[in-house]
């Protein structure tokens, strides 16, 4: 079998010394002249997890325990028990089943239905009445 070089266009390098290090373009893929495009893959982080961390864009405690009890009904059905936890108000932790699949728990669970809090706004008076974060009292 005779081997044969083959010329391999790339679009990046990257380059270290003990002082300093430089990346420059893409490093993960290349062209063959007249071929094709190699790529390197990339080592997956998502699917190796043990847990994930789904953080509230307005953190709220009623928010974050309302999607841990929605998650956790869906796990009692699905893997029979409890996978979810309100870490505090703008995280909840959810540990991954031994069989489950990551992917597609994720794909179950940005499906569920949350009532979320309604926002606070802190206590003020309108019109002589006192209101609070969902309505003004004695209206």
């Amino acid at each position: 079998m005779r081997s044969r070089r083959v010329q391999v266009v790339v679009t990046g390098f990257s380059a270290q010394g003990d002082a300093a290090s430089v990346t420059q373009g893409i490093t993960t893929s290349g062209r063959v002249p007249n071929g094709a495009i190699i790529e390197r893959e990339l080592p997956a982080k998502f699917k190796d997890g043990f847990n994930l961390v789904l953080q509230l864009r307005n953190p709220d405690f009623s928010t974050a325990v309302g999607m841990a009890s929605a998650i956790n009904r869906y796990g009692k059905t699905q893997f029979g028990g409890s996978i979810a936890e309100a870490q505090d108000s703008q995280a909840v932790v959810i540990d991954k089943p031994k069989m489950a699949d990551l992917s597609r728990l994720m794909a179950d669970i940005e499906n569920l239905v949350v009532e979320t809090d309604v926002p606070a706004r802190g206590h003020q008076r309108a019109n002589g009445h006192d209101c609070y974060r969902t309505g003004c009292a004695d209206q």
